[in-house]
């Protein structure tokens, strides 16, 4: 049961992450979206990843190429380990997003 997850994400040069909804209320699956934006003047090649102990999560697609100004929108799917009784658990999540054509973010 994932009772709530929050994720933090930030901003490093010119590629801006937004995970929506930051906190999430599922019981075993959830869906959550990453808007990536590129405010460079050059195109970014973006891989993005997503790492949990405890939730299987799937990014889709797990990669994107983003024009100069550019937003495009992703969209995550988290599967959590049964949890049949017992107080809710609260996960955490960690994602970032990997280029080639400039650093980690």
């Amino acid at each position: 049961m994932i009772a709530g997850l929050t994720v933090t994400v930030g901003t490093i040069d010119d590629i801006a992450l937004a995970v929506v909804p930051s906190t999430i209320r599922a019981r075993r699956r959830a869906r959550f979206r990453v808007d990536i934006d590129n405010r460079s003047n050059e195109v970014r090649e973006v891989e993005l990843e997503a790492d949990s102990a405890e939730l299987a999560i799937e990014m889709q697609p797990d990669r994107v190429v983003l024009q100069p100004g550019e937003r495009v929108r992703t969209t995550g799917r988290i599967r959590a380990p049964g949890h049949f009784v017992g107080d809710p658990r609260q996960h955490s999540l960690t994602v970032a997003a990997r280029s080639r054509s400039a650093p980690a973010y």
